[in-house]
C-alpha cells in the first residue's frame, strides 16, 4: 500500500496535534496539583527598605518540572498603584516537595516621592506571587496571594507651631515647635529652620536627632535674628532618603 506525500503530512500533523493536546491536558492537570505555602515569614522596615524573608514550600504533584520559576513581591497603595516591586529566581522546581529560602528587599525610595507617605500612615497591599513555565515551556502559570498592611510614615501626623520671643533688647528668637508619631524603626532626622528677608538668609539653624521607634516625638528648632518686619521661614525635615519642606511668614 502506497501513501501519498500529502497523506503522510496529514498523518504527521494529526499526531502532532494529539501530542500537543496531551501536553496541554497534562499541564492543566499538573497545575491543579501545584500548591505552595509561605512559612517562617518575617518582615521589617528600615529607613531605606522593606525586608522580607520566608521559606517557600512547594508541592509539585504534576507531571512536569517547573522551569524559569520566579517569586516576586509587589507593594501597592490603596488604589493598587505599584510603588515597589522586587523578584528572585528559583530556577527549576523539581517534581515532588521542595523548599526554597528567599530574601527580598523592596526599596522605599518611590514611597517618598509623595508627601502623603511621608506625613501619613496609609493602608498598603503586599502581593506575593510565583510564576513559571510548564511542559517544555509551552505553558505558563501565575499564582498570587495578597495581604494588607499599614505603611509606617516617618513623620506621621506632623504638626508644628511658630512663636517669636525677645532674645535680648536687639534680637528676636523664632522657634518652631513640632511633633509627630515615629514609625517602627529608628532613623536620623535633620531639622533645619531658615529665616529670610528680601530673599537673603538672615538666620539658619539645624538640629540632628535620632528618632526612636514607635514614639510620640516632640522637639523644636530656633533661630535668632536682628531684623524686623516680614520674615519668610523655610522649615526642612530631612530623614536620610526623604525630605519635605514648608514655607511660612511671620512678622517680627
Amino acid at each position: 500500500m502506497k501513501l501519498r506525500i500529502s497523506s503522510i503530512f496529514f498523518l504527521a500533523g494529526y499526531l502532532m496535534n494529539i501530542f500537543v493536546a496531551l501536553i496541554i491536558i497534562g499541564s492543566l492537570i499538573s497545575m491543579t496539583q501545584l500548591t505552595f505555602n509561605i512559612a517562617n515569614a518575617s518582615g521589617s522596615f528600615s529607613p531605606t527598605a522593606i525586608q522580607f524573608n520566608a521559606t517557600i514550600e512547594i508541592n509539585n504533584g504534576g507531571y512536569y518540572e517547573i522551569e524559569d520559576a520566579l517569586v516576586a513581591i509587589r507593594v501597592s497603595n490603596a488604589t493598587h498603584y505599584v510603588l515597589a516591586e522586587e523578584n528572585q529566581s528559583l530556577g527549576i522546581i523539581p517534581l515532588g516537595y521542595s523548599t526554597h529560602n528567599i530574601s527580598l528587599s523592596v526599596s522605599l525610595s518611590k514611597f517618598f516621592e509623595s508627601r502623603t507617605y511621608i506625613l501619613n500612615d496609609s493602608p498598603m497591599y503586599m502581593a506575593f506571587a510565583i510564576s513559571g513555565k510548564y511542559a517544555l515551556s509551552l505553558m505558563s502559570f501565575y499564582i498570587e496571594k495578597e495581604d494588607s498592611f499599614t505603611w509606617d510614615a516617618p513623620l506621621d501626623g506632623l504638626i508644628y507651631s511658630i512663636s517669636v520671643t525677645d532674645y535680648n533688647s536687639t534680637h528676636k528668637e523664632i522657634t518652631v515647635d513640632y511633633s509627630f508619631n515615629s514609625p517602627g524603626y529608628e532613623y536620623g532626622l535633620n531639622t533645619t529652620l531658615i529665616a529670610m528677608k528680601d530673599s537673603s538668609i538672615i538666620g539658619k539653624n539645624t538640629t540632628l536627632q535620632l528618632v526612636p521607634q514607635n514614639t510620640a516625638v516632640s522637639d523644636s528648632v530656633s533661630v535668632v535674628i536682628s531684623d524686623s518686619g516680614t520674615i519668610t521661614l523655610e522649615i526642612i525635615f530631612n530623614g536620610y532618603i526623604f525630605e519635605i519642606s514648608f514655607e511660612e511668614e511671620v512678622v517680627v
